[in-house]
């Protein structure tokens, strides 16, 4: 990769919605409509809650979008104008506390260059208009590269680092806990026996006795120093 700080200075700050009611995962960012999985009245009780949960974040994304449309056209234009998902990452991911992930910026940067043309274009992707012979005006030089390696090897990695942080996210939410792992006092020991069943039934998962040991070891929810060195 190459000139990548100057390639985010380019990109005016985009015209964002409230984090709150962004949920911004796939389904969220096509904004299909939002349901529960067929198999929902199958699922045990702690998968139910987990997929009750995912829904209506999706739901408040979606009816934001909708809504924005209706009583709101200029913002909803804004928000739907050529590749303005992939603006809002690369701007937020760029000017983000970096917290050691250089994967999910990458990733960004790498599907800007794979859009270059139609983002750099003047006319952005709309297409000529019917009787319009007018040669389009080339889009400046992407300032970025990456080799084919690069690419499949980033996109591998981002794509497991997703499925890692949607699999967090979903133990923190069947527990009950925030991001930092705070939860409300008159919530803990429901929140600990939560936790607790988790544990054990991840370790009940487990195939082996080293998987086991692991997951001892290292359980993502066990206390840990607040102060660093």
């Amino acid at each position: 990769m190459r000139n990548g700080s100057q390639l985010v200075a380019r990109i005016p700050y985009p015209v964002v919605q409230p984090k709150s009611l962004n949920y911004g995962d796939s389904v969220s960012e096509s904004l299909g409509f939002p349901e529960l999985p067929d198999n929902f009245d199958e699922l045990d009780e702690r998968e139910q809650y987990r997929e009750a949960e995912l829904l209506r974040k999706r739901q408040l994304h979606y009816y934001y979008v909708e809504a924005t449309a209706e009583v709101n056209l200029t913002h909803y234009n804004a928000l739907a104008h050529d590749f303005s998902i992939l603006r809002r990452k690369v701007y937020h991911h760029a000017s983000d506390p970096w917290e050691g992930d250089n994967v999910t910026l990458k990733a960004d940067l790498i599907q800007l260059t794979q859009n270059w043309a139609k983002i750099a274009s003047p006319h952005g992707s709309g297409s000529k208009g019917a009787g319009d012979e007018t040669e389009a005006p080339l889009s400046p030089p992407c300032p970025i590269t990456f080799s084919e390696q690069d690419v499949n090897e980033t996109l591998h990695l981002y794509s497991a680092q997703v499925e890692a942080d949607e699999q967090f996210a979903a133990c923190r939410d069947a527990i009950g806990v925030g991001p930092e792992g705070w939860v409300p006092s008159d919530q803990y020991e429901e929140a600990k026996r939560r936790e607790g069943k988790l544990k054990a039934d991840a370790l009940s998962s487990a195939e082996t006795e080293d998987e086991r040991a692991e997951l001892i070891e290292d359980w993502i929810f066990d206390d840990f120093n607040e102060e660093y060195s």
